[in-house]
């Protein structure tokens, strides 16, 4: 268990450093592949046992290969280390003929504006697929002309969230390496200037280590000297994870009883006790995102403290265990918590429940929602599902002009969703290929706004349909007959299609999706955010993790430590949080109290992105 006193320094983490005192695994070589200098590694995480020697039979390279790609490691292997091991690419793939080439590959050369991510999206194929049949392949160094083997057995094999998942975990490895870089995946918007000021280094700094003659284009990733020569990585000592104390009835068992008693909230008198209970170890494995996630929150808990708001926060590490929980809140140290945010499962929260009962203490489930279990004591970040397409239902409620476009790349998902809450008197286009101009010409109503929902999972089919309905529309209007005004429809997803659609076309055609949460990386105090954890990690945190711990932090600890009424504080609006507003009422049998906020996110013809 680790104690944290805001009113003392809190010591910053990274979470390339744990140690684990479980036995030796058997080796694995890592998947995770990467190109510096134009060399190509692994990056290997050393587990407990492992040597140079060991390494270097895994990865059928020699010890030498493996020292002088690490200088730092002349004393031997730390367990937690991570090193790069030299991939022998060009020696693994003998040469072929020009007959067999032409069978195994075609050749993509690219093109102005294209980066590793959108070729790969485009022939959806695997990120470590390129690289392996392209030693060399360097995606921060991409040049207009260069030619890729495109492996043609494995052109379809990968989805594009499975590409957006590969591309970001090659930035992460590689960002684990003491390169003297740090590697950013540039976003639409981001500027050279605006960088410099979020990384510290100066413009030039930028200029000198990446390839810009295009400009800085999104889905680029680029090279940000680090101000120390590496990246800062400080050692985090990771509490014990709860000793079990007695087995529980499963949640889900035929006798389970989901409703837990307790409430209202008592008030809060002075400095709150809080508990926060996050799965950050299991075993040999550590949890990236909840690492994160509470990293975000430790500077929450920096920024209440210079606003004078004191608290005593506690760290446990629970694993994925019912029993573990219930043993630290039977624990000496558990005694006189009266704020519990986590556990993150909702087969782990029967135990906190059942004490947070006791005392009539506020139960925090800060990243999933609840289906089984409730409690008036319960408090879920998540927004409640019912409410998810309240703001399009008062869209729907006007006089508009609603088409449903169904590609072959449909969204399953929404489709279940939206077509229930959608009148009979909606048109429907079912797409076997590619659109055209006449299918939506005839659509588009000319008095009336045209809603239009787009059901596409698959970004290059995206932006072909996008630029159909903005073709219709430049053709109405150089005939004076301009269409009503247009809307389009889409799922989150969308926000993440990056260079492969022309964002342009978002502002254009006044694109929106509801999400279950937002944040404007345009902003001041997220840009401000970004800085610090920057500074404090080293690398750009993702906005769902890092963010939501932050705002767990100003949210439930600041409504605590203001007193007064819990739940008026806790909506009154009045803290500064980086996602979505929240909002709590009660729902269900049981009384949780549930985020009944979603965000209507709103691409407007100005060029600005407008939150609802």
């Amino acid at each position: 268990m680790k104690r944290i006193v805001i009113l003392s320094i809190i010591s910053f983490l990274s979470a390339a450093l744990f140690t684990g005192g479980a036995a030796a695994q058997t080796p694995e070589r890592s998947s995770s592949l990467v190109t510096i200098e134009g060399s190509g590694y692994y990056v290997h995480t050393v587990g407990k046992g492992e040597t140079i020697y060991s390494l270097s039979k895994l990865y059928e390279v020699t010890q030498n290969e493996i020292r002088r790609a690490n200088p730092h490691i002349s004393d031997g292997l730390n367990e937690g280390e991570v090193v790069k091991i030299p991939a022998r690419l060009q020696e693994a793939s003998p040469k072929l003929s020009t007959r067999k080439q032409l069978r195994t590959f075609d050749v993509h050369y690219v093109n102005k504006g294209e980066t590793l991510y959108s070729i790969s999206r485009r022939y959806e194929i695997p990120v470590n697929t390129l690289l392996e049949d392209n030693p060399g392949l360097d995606p921060s160094l991409l040049s207009i002309g260069q030619g890729l083997n495109i492996r043609k057995k494995s052109r379809g094999e990968a989805t594009p969230e499975q590409i957006e998942e590969q591309i970001n975990d090659y930035r992460d490895a590689i960002n684990s390496l003491p390169t003297g870089f740090i590697y950013h995946i540039v976003e639409r918007g981001e500027t050279i200037f605006g960088l410099s000021k979020l990384y510290d280094v100066t413009e030039q700094d930028i200029l000198d280590n990446n390839t810009l003659q295009d400009g800085l284009r999104a889905g680029d990733m680029i090279k940000i000297p680090s101000r120390e020569g590496q990246r800062p990585l400080v050692d985090i000592e990771l509490p014990e994870e709860g000793e079990p104390v007695e087995e529980l009835p499963a949640w889900d068992s035929p006798g389970f009883v989901g409703g837990f008693e307790g409430g209202p909230v008592r008030s809060f008198v002075g400095a709150p006790k809080a508990a926060l209970l996050l799965p950050l170890k299991t075993g040999e494995e550590t949890a990236a995102n909840f690492i994160e996630f509470y990293q975000g929150f430790l500077l929450g808990l920096e920024d209440l403290k210079k606003e004078g708001i004191s608290a005593e926060v506690s760290l446990y590490n629970t694993s994925r265990s019912s029993p573990a929980i219930y043993g630290i809140t039977e624990s000496e140290d558990f005694a006189g918590t009266n704020l519990i945010i986590g556990p993150v499962y909702e087969e782990n929260l029967p135990p906190v429940l059942q004490y947070a009962g006791r005392y009539d203490i506020p139960v925090v489930s800060p990243l999933a929602p609840m289906s089984r279990v409730g409690s008036p004591l319960l408090y879920q970040m998540a927004p409640d599902r019912n409410n998810k397409y309240d703001k399009l239902k008062a869209i729907l409620a006007g006089d508009v002009n609603v088409i449903f476009i169904s590609s072959r790349y449909k969204d399953e998902e929404m489709e279940n969703e939206i077509r229930p809450i959608l009148t009979s008197s909606v048109r429907t286009v079912e797409l076997s290929g590619t659109m055209t101009a006449a299918q939506i010409s005839g659509l588009l109503d000319r008095s009336r706004e045209n809603l239009i929902f787009i059901s596409c999972t698959n970004a290059i089919a995206a932006d072909q349909i996008m630029a159909t309905i903005s073709s219709v529309q430049n053709n109405l209007v150089a005939r004076s007959q301009a269409a009503g005004g247009i809307r389009v429809v889409v799922t989150p997803r969308w926000a993440r299609f990056g260079a492969n659609v022309e964002r342009d076309l978002y502002f254009k055609l006044n694109l929106c999706y509801i999400a279950n949460y937002h944040a404007d990386r345009g902003s001041d105090a997220v840009r401000l955010f970004d800085s610090r954890f920057i500074d404090a990690y080293g690398k750009v945190p993702t906005q769902y993790y890092a963010y939501r711990g932050y705002d767990a932090a100003v949210l439930f600890i600041g409504s605590a430590a203001r007193g007064g009424n819990f739940n008026e504080v806790l909506n009154s609006g009045r803290l500064s949080l980086l996602q979505m507003p929240y909002r709590f009422s009660r729902r269900g049998d049981h009384g949780t109290m549930v985020n009944e906020e979603w965000a209507l996110v709103c691409y407007r013809s100005d060029y600005t992105i407008h939150v609802q």
